[in-house]
């Protein structure tokens, strides 16, 4: 199995942080028409020197759902384009999972 998280700031370049409200309708419009299961954690992160609020979104799926790893990658996009972020990354690990 593979886990891909994609990590999101919320700092806006010259226009404040992305709300809880903001966050929700693009959870809402760009992520849950593409992807079946996620979990969003808020964290905090830093991008050069500043700290930001931080929004999480984790995936675990199989090696061969290839739809999955476009669908994050779409992801990543809609939200940099849609707050101006100069960066939002994505990054995905092999995972020994299992459900109990």
């Amino acid at each position: 199995m593979i886990t891909t998280s994609i990590f999101m700031g919320a700092n806006i370049p010259d226009s404040g942080t992305v709300s809880t409200s903001m966050f929700k309708s693009f959870i809402e419009n760009e992520v849950a028409n593409r992807l079946d299961g996620f979990t969003i954690t808020e964290g905090q992160g830093y991008w050069k020197g500043q700290r930001e609020r931080t929004f999480i979104l984790t995936v675990i799926h199989s090696y061969e759902d290839v739809g999955i790893k476009v669908a994050c990658e779409e992801v990543a996009k809609a939200y940099k384009s849609q707050f101006r972020q100069e960066a939002v990354l994505v990054a995905s690990s092999e995972t020994v999972t299992s459900f109990v």
